[in-house]
């Protein structure tokens, strides 16, 4: 009697196992008894696909961001080596999204392009700061290149001890401060810093307002020396190159230093010409005429003018006029943000 028993569950137990080959529907397959175990491994199987597929299309998704986040990096540095910081930033920030949190090495090529933002406005330093503070709590961070970890730990205490990273300098700009002997001096940057950084210069300096938030700074003892200043921020210094020279008539000395700026500026300056006359009263008593061409370039914060001054001049008590020639040469290192 047993034995027939268990020969006619076999029988069921193959017959339902014909039944599951034949089928995938698990409501088919809940109807059949006596397969607990052969039922939840086949819905273990069934679990078990699914899962696998999920994870197939994960890891092709992170393989596609993984290739999409190093693009985007390398686009970031070749806009960082061409001065293109913002965009370079922009694609840094799609390296992360890509990646989901940034990494040691997207930091810092981020706190390097901020850098050089802040050094053109000091706007920048707050999300600066923020960049750098993150790249310290990167997981990657132990691991990574301990140069430009210094760089940055110089940066972050650069900012601590002055709260800015002062103004950045073209090539240019250097090659005028060189040929000025003003090493030192910045425009865009506080008047306070200036005095502290010169305290010899505006002890002696005499100093003018003009209007309400404008002041001027001048050493004549020092070529005319000037230093300009705007709600408390110093937005353009100027230099006379000669302390108007008398010259000749075709102005040799005019045009020397017409040439010499050219080597700096190169290109061809721009022209204006003004006139300015001014007669005595009563007439008698002589008067004179100002003809003044002006040649200018301008790059960026620097601008350079060379004056060509001829004087016409009907003295008082002579018999004829007489002219003269003057020569005045000026360079500004302007501010962007006056």
């Amino acid at each position: 009697m047993k034995k027939a028993g268990e020969e006619s569950a076999c029988k069921t137990y193959l017959q339902n196992l014909d039944v599951i080959a034949a089928t995938h529907d698990p409501a088919t397959i809940n109807t059949l008894t006596g397969l607990e175990n052969l039922k939840s491994i086949y819905l273990m199987k069934k679990l078990f696909l699914f899962l696998s597929m999920i994870l197939l299309i994960a890891t092709s998704y992170g393989q596609a961001s993984a290739a999409e986040a190093k693009a985007a990096y390398l686009l970031a540095e070749e806009e960082f080596g061409a001065g293109k910081y913002t965009t370079a930033i922009a694609y840094l920030d799609q390296a992360t999204a890509k990646l989901g949190s940034p990494n040691a090495k997207i930091l810092y090529l981020k706190i390097m392009a901020l850098a050089e933002l802040s050094r053109q406005d000091e706007e920048n330093i707050e999300p600066l700061k923020k960049a750098i503070a993150a790249f310290e709590k990167t997981p990657d961070f132990g691991a990574f290149n301990e140069d430009k970890q210094l760089e940055v730990m110089k940066l972050k205490l650069k900012l601590s001890s002055d709260g800015s990273l002062g103004k950045s300098v073209s090539a240019l700009e250097e090659s005028v401060y060189r040929k000025l002997g003003i090493s030192g001096w910045q425009v865009g940057v506080k008047l306070e810093d200036m005095k502290t950084a010169h305290p010899d210069y505006f002890s002696r300096a005499t100093r003018t307002p003009m209007g309400d938030t404008a002041e001027y700074y001048a050493l004549s003892s020092e070529q005319n020396f000037g230093v300009w200043v705007k709600q408390g921020m110093v937005y353009y210094i100027s230099k006379a190159l000669n302390a108007n020279e008398t010259d000749d008539i075709s102005f040799s000395k005019g045009y020397a230093l017409y040439n010499e700026l050219k080597n700096y500026f190169g290109g061809s300056p721009e022209e204006t010409v003004t006139n300015k006359t001014y007669t005595s009263t009563p007439a008698k008593y002589g008067g004179f005429k100002w003809v003044t061409k002006n040649l200018s370039w301008t790059n960026k914060n620097v601008q350079a003018v060379v004056s060509f001054m001829t004087n016409e001049t009907t003295a008082y008590k002579q018999p004829a006029s007489y002219t003269s020639y003057i020569t005045v040469g000026v360079i500004y290192l302007r501010s962007d943000k006056p």
